[in-house]
């Protein structure tokens, strides 16, 4: 017996025990209609707010809005996305052993997307339960689906840290990279705990550049935004700016991180200079542009399921008069 099978054997039985009370918590919360209506109340007006102050704060050059750049936000990047998180979650379903075809990934990306809207975290119940249905027990389909956070967690870290140390700001580097390598080690650890059939490593590369290339995504719409409000800042600036979104959806229980994300990037911003007004506003309106494109992409899955879905049997009486 290996060296490392007690290790990966505890590793995967305490992956599995946090999963199962996490999805406990987690449905408790959903039950609370009253807890849902403060919570997004309080995270409208935050978001409200802040986006006013934001603009009022920017400098003359950044009140006017080029609207080419949000178009492409909204054209390009939010279906690019979608793309990559339809990636994502069949990526999660080949650890556990899973083949997901394209359609039903995507379906389930975008479902849990419009789910984050809730004030908790909406994306994980769904990615969780969508695989369950797959045949997963949830304490798996937490296991994989917070490895996979891990690694978006690691990705935006050490991606944010390499373009810090190419700008020579070594001091917010190094936190940056080494966050970055603890994440990602960590996601490792959880597939190889959780992984039923391939190589782990394999599935936590496939994994690790899945994630860059959401992070980068990312960067890109927040650095179009920018450009749109006439503003030149630094890409390493935009990549930096994606950790608003991946600790703000660690806090969990804001609808979509609204309001959290934002302020977030307010105080991430002057870190990489760019000025906290504009970083929030980024956030702010990169979400605006997200929010009527993936509703449509929404409506346009839910038509096309309804159209290729087959036909509900007809009940005709056969010849005793009752119905077949």
């Amino acid at each position: 017996m290996s060296r490392s099978a007690p290790f990966l054997a505890g590793l995967r039985r305490t992956v599995r025990s946090l999963a199962t009370r996490l999805a406990r918590l987690r449905e408790r919360a959903a039950r609370s209609t009253r807890t849902r209506r403060i919570v997004l109340a309080v995270s409208s007006v935050a978001f409200v707010a802040s986006m006013i102050l934001a603009f009022l704060s920017l400098p003359d050059e950044g009140r006017t809005v080029g609207w080419l750049p949000l178009v492409l936000v909204g054209v390009v990047g939010v279906p690019a996305m979608m793309a990559l998180n339809a990636a994502e979650y069949a990526a999660s379903g080949r650890v556990l052993g899973y083949h997901i075809r394209l359609g039903p990934a995507l379906r389930v990306a975008v479902v849990a997307s419009a789910a984050n809207l809730l004030p908790l975290p909406g994306s994980v119940l769904v990615r969780s339960h969508a695989l369950k249905q797959e045949g997963s027990s949830y304490g798996r389909a937490f296991g994989i689906t917070t490895a996979i956070g891990l690694m978006w967690l690691g990705t935006g870290c050490l991606l944010a840290g390499l373009f810090q140390a190419w700008n020579g700001a070594w001091r917010l580097a190094g936190p940056l990279l080494a966050v970055g390598v603890l994440a990602a080690l960590a996601c490792h650890l959880t597939v190889r705990a959780l992984c039923i059939s391939g190589a782990p490593t394999r599935h936590t590369l496939v994994i690790m550049l899945i994630e860059a290339g959401m992070v980068m995504v990312k960067a890109l719409r927040f650095h179009l935004v920018l450009i749109g409000l006439g503003l030149d800042t630094p890409f390493g600036g935009s990549v930096a700016l994606t950790l608003s979104g991946i600790l703000a959806a660690a806090l969990g229980f804001f609808p979509g991180g609204l309001g959290i994300r934002e302020l977030l990037a307010a105080a991430i911003g002057p870190l990489v200079h760019i000025p906290a007004s504009a970083a929030l506003l980024a956030a702010g309106l990169d979400r605006l542009v997200s929010l009527p494109v993936l509703a449509l992409v929404a409506s346009f899955l839910a038509a096309r399921r309804e159209k290729t879905a087959p036909p509900e049997p007809e009940l005709v009486p056969d010849t005793d008069g009752e119905l077949a």
